[in-house]
């Protein structure tokens, strides 16, 4: 996402474009994907992330364009949950006759995975009305110790989630709780935190 900001900031860009290519080649190194999966993943990413910018600049100019968006969400995350849980997974089978791969656990995680995307858009929808944080204020320095704040507590909120959320559940209701409390502190959380902290050094 930083890298968007290419033109606004080269430096800052330049360092974000050569770490995505680092983890790329790692990835491929490691071999843990191919490299068609880096190149993929890669353009996927980059036609997301123009999807977003265009769309957080359509809410931006209209009124209650973000419900409209939210609406649509909500009927495009139900649509893909269904196709989910409907679609028919091919089974494998060892030579003893045993189930190599049960595609519950693939309706359960990616089924989890939607409802955090919606809870994304939730977030976005109620930070814009009632938070309304402006990640343009403050120079560079400032921009730069946000990102490190938000890293460290980040790393904070995923201790908290491997160590009470997956010890206290488990399944389909871990994978859940997971993916909506990361849409909420990434949306909403952060964003309080650091409006907070703008308004008490300012």
């Amino acid at each position: 996402g930083i890298a968007s900001f290419w033109w606004q900031h080269k430096i800052l860009g330049f360092f974000c474009i050569t770490l995505v290519f680092l983890i790329m080649f790692s990835r491929n190194y490691l071999g843990v994907h191919t490299s068609q999966d880096v190149i993929v993943s890669l353009v996927i990413g980059i036609g997301f992330l123009i999807l977003i910018k265009k769309t957080l600049h359509w809410i931006e100019h209209g009124k209650n364009r973000d419900i409209v968006i939210l609406i649509i969400m909500a009927l495009l995350c139900c649509a893909i949950s269904a196709f989910i849980w409907f679609k028919s997974y091919p089974v494998d089978y060892n030579a003893q006759g045993e189930i190599l791969y049960d595609a519950t656990d693939t309706r359960i995680y990616s089924s989890a995975r939607v409802l955090g995307i919606f809870s994304l858009f939730f977030g976005l929808l109620f930070e814009n009305r009632f938070i309304k944080f402006s990640a343009e204020n403050g120079g560079i320095i400032r921009k730069i110790i946000r990102v490190v704040i938000g890293l460290y507590l980040f790393r904070i909120y995923t201790d908290f989630i491997n160590n009470y959320i997956y010890e206290t559940t488990n399944g389909f209701n871990a994978y859940c709780a997971e993916n909506i409390l990361t849409a909420i502190f990434i949306t909403i959380i952060f964003p309080c935190i650091i409006k907070f902290a703008d308004i008490i050094i300012n």
